[in-house]
């Protein structure tokens, strides 16, 4: 039964808004970079290096683009934003227990480190049933599941900062609901 309930959560996890708003790179969960086209993204990605990223000697950051250049914004976020793997276990397990049924909503910050997993989560807002906490917690276990390919320049690994995500999730009541309640 607890397995069927985090199969379930992990499913309904992170219903993201990829791209609605220029400023979010997290995108959705289940949208992954597949295994064949990972040496296209890289040779992609040397090609565009210096037209999306601002860099340092250890880290990145996405160029910030306005309205205008939306095309670029778009282009260098499926560049950099997606995952390319999704673990099937987490460190920390994806539980309901104590945590506030129905929907949740969620702003935050993060960095992609250096060999491509998601670190530094901040949360900055959450709105709905479940308390700070417990969504800061939920956020990072199912979060911590996602692998990207990391940034490699010259040789040397960097990391992707100054990240931004937006995302909801809903925990029904019970498997038997598909859907939150309002109440």
């Amino acid at each position: 039964m607890v397995a069927k309930k985090l199969v379930f959560l992990s499913l309904l996890f992170m219903t993201s808004i990829l791209y609605s708003n220029e400023n979010y790179c997290f995108s959705y969960s289940e949208e992954k970079i597949s295994t064949d086209k990972i040496s296209k993204l890289l040779d992609l990605r040397s090609k565009a290096l210096k037209h999306c990223l601002v860099c340092d000697t250890e880290s990145c950051s996405l160029k910030d683009w306005n309205a205008v250049n939306k095309t670029n914004d778009l282009f260098c976020k499926s560049l950099f934003c997606r995952p390319v793997k999704k673990k099937v276990k987490s460190n920390k397990p994806l539980s309901s227990k104590n945590q506030g049924f129905g929907k949740t909503s969620v702003l935050f910050t993060y960095s992609i480190d250096k060999e491509g997993k998601i670190k530094k989560v901040r949360l900055i807002e959450a709105k709905g049933e479940m308390e700070l906490k417990q969504a800061q917690f939920f956020l990072e276990s199912s979060l911590g599941r996602l692998r990207y390919e990391p940034i490699v320049i010259e040789g040397k690994p960097y990391s992707l900062d100054n990240l931004k995500g937006n995302t909801s999730w809903c925990i029904p009541k019970s498997l038997l609901e598909n859907t939150c309640s309002d109440s």
